[in-house]
């Protein structure tokens, strides 16, 4: 949740630990604490799955 101070501290494990150290991709969304953009975070996390998705299947046709 945006302006959540305990919510920062994950969100640093998860968008820097995560991808640097052990190579897991992440997806960081900041939203407010309501449920009318739930559309709009649907579309953002879509598209973050399409570009992990798109990166595999260029990963697999460099084999």
């Amino acid at each position: 949740m945006k302006f959540c101070e305990y919510w920062s501290y994950e969100r640093t494990i998860d968008t820097l630990i995560f991808p640097r150290d052990y190579g897991v991709p992440t997806c960081s969304i900041e939203k407010e604490y309501v449920n009318n953009a739930v559309g709009q975070l649907r579309t953002r996390f879509q598209a973050f799955v399409e570009s992990i998705e798109l990166k595999q299947l260029h990963a697999d046709s460099e084999t």
